[in-house]
């Protein structure tokens, strides 16, 4: 893991690149501060991966009233699946820069920072300096991952196994109820009242 004393944030380099004018300088300058990882490992992908469609795709459900949550409060609310392509590639730009370079990204900021990656130049010199297999095999992560949550949640097996668990618990309240009513019967008050309706058939 990149040491944290090595590394810069994005604000910092924002704020030196808007003051330089030609693009040669600002080039000089991404070139001196920036470090580029030429390799991250598989697993280390695949976890990030998992972690962008779960962080971009899963949301607090509509209506509940954060105002008055600290950030923990809310980060430990329950969260309902959803699909947010805009989030999942905001989130996918911030993560490569993280994974790939020593810069400090401010996750909580999202698409701000995101802006100001475009804006310094960050993103195109990240893309233009790791080995492109490694950013399409980055890609390819996320588009696996994305599919295996899209499968679960949306699919029409997803929607067929969702209806048939609520039914399974109807069921299985409806089996419990009768069981205890049944339980509560007088077994000989239900022999006499058969005794008392045969009785009348048979006048």
């Amino acid at each position: 893991m990149e040491n944290q004393e090595n590394k810069i944030t994005l604000d910092e380099i924002y704020d030196e690149i808007t003051k330089r004018t030609s693009d040669a300088v600002k080039k000089t300058y991404l070139n001196k501060v920036i470090k580029i990882k030429p390799h991250v490992s598989y697993i280390q992908r695949e976890v990030i991966a998992k972690q962008i469609i779960d962080t971009a795709h899963f949301s607090i459900p509509i209506g509940t009233d954060i105002t008055t949550l600290t950030d923990e409060e809310i980060d430990n609310l329950p969260k309902v699946p959803t699909i947010n392509h805009s989030a999942q590639y905001v989130l996918s730009a911030l993560m490569l820069v993280d994974l790939y370079t020593n810069i400090k990204i401010d996750f909580k900021q999202g698409a701000f920072q995101y802006d100001k990656l475009v804006e310094s130049g960050v993103i195109n010199y990240v893309l233009d300096n790791v080995p492109e297999s490694e950013i399409n095999e980055f890609k390819m992560l996320i588009d696996y991952k994305y599919e295996e949550y899209y499968q679960k949640y949306f699919s029409m097996k997803a929607y067929v196994d969702s209806k048939l668990g609520k039914l399974e618990s109807i069921i299985s309240v409806l089996t419990d109820t009768i069981t205890t009513s049944l339980d509560k019967i007088d077994k000989d008050e239900v022999k006499e009242i058969i005794d008392v309706v045969k009785d009348k058939k048979n006048k």
